[in-house]
């Protein structure tokens, strides 16, 4: 994942075609970058974020711990909750490791007009973690407002639908 234009010259230099860029990146680079890069910039839009990352098997060790034994690997409707918030983050142990993901969907649908101008090629929609009706209503949103339709009532549309199901 790239997060500075010079990595993005630096890879397209060896001959890359497309960079994904970070997720970590605000707008303004995004946009910064996008303008610079002379190969495709792809950007995830929507979707659960990675918030930490380890090579440990965080599930398996605590339940060796409890004395459990359970399979929790590769199981996607697992959440963490914090002691002092109310939101639920994923957490994806698989065979290389484990994921906490945040709490709330990342949704850049508001952003796309931006992204579109600095020539963003492609964008990103991430569904791990989301029912399949409420992915497809998403994805939908997005083609609409690619296809000219308000980003605003889109994204409020969204977040309400994702307000009833966090309730």
């Amino acid at each position: 994942l790239m997060c500075n234009s010079k990595d993005v010259s630096l890879m397209q230099s060896f001959g890359l075609d497309s960079v994904v860029l970070s997720r970590e990146i605000t707008l303004e680079e995004i946009c910064e970058i996008a303008k610079k890069s002379i190969g495709k910039t792809i950007v995830q839009v929507y979707g659960y974020q990675v918030m930490a990352h380890s090579k440990r098997h965080f599930l398996r060790n605590y339940l060796k711990e409890i004395n459990k034994d359970l399979d929790l690997q590769d199981l996607r409707d697992l959440t963490l909750i914090e002691t002092t918030r109310t939101g639920r983050m994923p957490i994806l142990e698989e065979k290389d490791g484990c994921r906490i993901y945040t709490d709330y969907i990342l949704c850049a649908i508001k952003e796309l007009d931006a992204m579109k101008q600095a020539n963003v090629d492609e964008i990103l929609l991430d569904g791990l973690f989301i029912e399949r009706n409420e992915y497809s209503e998403a994805i939908q949103c997005f083609m609409d407002v690619l296809n000219g339709a308000d980003a605003s009532e889109k994204y409020a549309f969204m977040k309400q639908k994702q307000d009833a199901i966090s309730e």
